[in-house]
């Protein structure tokens, strides 16, 4: 019995010295005096740590403005409490109201493998979804392909990766996109080849005279300039077909040439697939005309969608239209502006129209209103805000390039590109 009635004692006695400490702490804590705050709450946590007085000292740390104690205390309760959702929520609105976003998105990736979720924690991650970061600077960006994207400073072209390393020197007065890993350049003393995703010369084009210029590989064809006229040739270096004024190039099997002053729709073979002509054919920044089996042809200054053998898709003119660059939605003009649709010609997005704007690729269109560009998603939302002088297509890294004072910067979005 006595036994029994000391263990009580004691118990009681340690209770009421726990809540002393609390008291003080608290009575410091309002007074501001930080130090014996922290020192008292120490000694509290010390007789019994638990999370909702841990949570407690971690919002008296903001209160008094310390923000790197908050941010410590933070990690110290994840570490301490890895299967309590509210720990993360703490550090993770602290990080959120500090913009600190590469540390939002690696403790919403810590937080979902360790299957736990709140709604503020949902809240966070729809308010951050498309924040972004820019990096590095250039004077000139070209069309991204085989993860490399063509880059030019004080005139001198290059290409850097799709996370903005700079992997092929900027040596070249001219430079293409790449195509099936290759692609065209051109250096100082005039010489005209391609090269490999490396930067190592690949390919020479010989039996002509005078390579004055190249277009992008596919298809197993070479569009070859030699200073009058343009040709395509095979991996043996052979003419297929004949001459023509201009070709495009031939990409899903299709490609332009034009012949008269007229453009035809040929094959593989520089065979043409009907004797329609056209005043123009879209082509997209890798100069291919077809993709997702269908083109847009300009017809008498109308611009149509048409398949791969000529025909109408949808009988809709367009004022102006962009080739489709997956199999989402192209960008096309109308009397109101431009506007989306789909491969049937289908128009998407009731009533939204820009003064500009570049087809969907990997979930966002590049658009433009009131002089400004931003991005939208495959809802017809907003997603980055009109900012920027003008903007490329994204990546499937989730980044692109876009111009903001008269600089073509790389942007990234947070969500795909953080540091863990």
């Amino acid at each position: 019995v006595l036994s029994f009635y000391m263990l009580i004692d004691t118990r009681s006695a340690v209770k009421s010295e726990y809540e002393n400490y609390l008291a003080e702490a608290r009575k410091y804590a309002e007074m501001g005096i930080q130090i014996d705050a922290a020192e008292n709450y120490g000694k509290a946590l010390a007789i019994n740590d638990t999370l909702k007085i841990s949570l407690e000292v971690g919002q008296f740390y903001l209160e008094m403005g310390d923000v790197v104690s908050a941010i410590e205390w933070g990690n110290m309760m994840i570490d301490k409490y890895p299967k309590e959702v509210k720990a993360y929520e703490y550090l993770l609105n602290i990080v959120y109201e500090n913009q600190d976003f590469h540390r939002c998105y690696s403790l919403l990736e810590t937080i979902q493998k360790r299957k736990l979720t709140s709604d503020r924690v949902k809240e966070i991650q729809k308010a951050i979804k498309y924040e972004y970061y820019l990096e590095d600077g250039f004077d000139s960006v070209g069309a991204f392909a085989s993860g490399r994207w063509p880059v030019m400073i004080e005139n001198k072209w290059g290409f850097c990766s799709s996370t903005g390393k700079n992997v092929i020197k900027r040596t070249y007065e001219s430079v293409g996109p790449f195509s099936n890993d290759i692609a065209p350049v051109k250096t100082f003393d005039g010489q005209y080849y391609y090269i490999d995703v490396e930067g190592n010369k690949k390919v020479v084009i010989q039996n002509v005279e005078n390579v004055a210029g190249l277009g992008s590989f596919a298809s197993s064809l070479y569009p070859v300039y030699n200073g009058k006229t343009w040709a395509f040739y095979n991996t043996d270096y052979k003419k297929v077909g004949k001459d023509y004024e201009d070709v495009s190039a031939m990409g899903n099997g299709i490609a332009a040439v034009k012949e008269g002053g007229f453009y035809y729709l040929v094959d593989t073979k520089c065979e043409k697939v009907s004797n329609t002509k056209y005043a123009d054919v879209v082509r997209d920044d890798k100069g291919i005309v077809c993709r997702n089996d269908v083109l847009f042809v300009n017809i008498d200054g109308l611009y149509y969608l048409v398949n791969k053998k000529g025909e109408k898709v949808t009988n809709t003119a367009f004022l102006d239209a962009k080739l489709f660059l997956d199999n989402t939605y192209a960008a096309v003009k109308g009397d109101k502006g431009w506007y989306f649709i789909d491969a049937t010609g289908k128009a998407v997005f009731d009533n939204l129209f820009f003064d500009d704007a570049r087809s969907f690729s990997n979930g966002f269109a590049a658009v433009k209103a009131k002089g400004k560009w931003g991005y939208i998603n495959q809802k017809g939302k907003v997603a980055i805000t009109y900012t920027f002088e003008d903007a490329k297509d994204f990546a499937s890294n989730g980044a692109t390039f876009v111009k903001f004072e008269d600089i073509w910067q790389h942007l990234y979005l947070y969500s795909e590109n953080f540091e863990d």
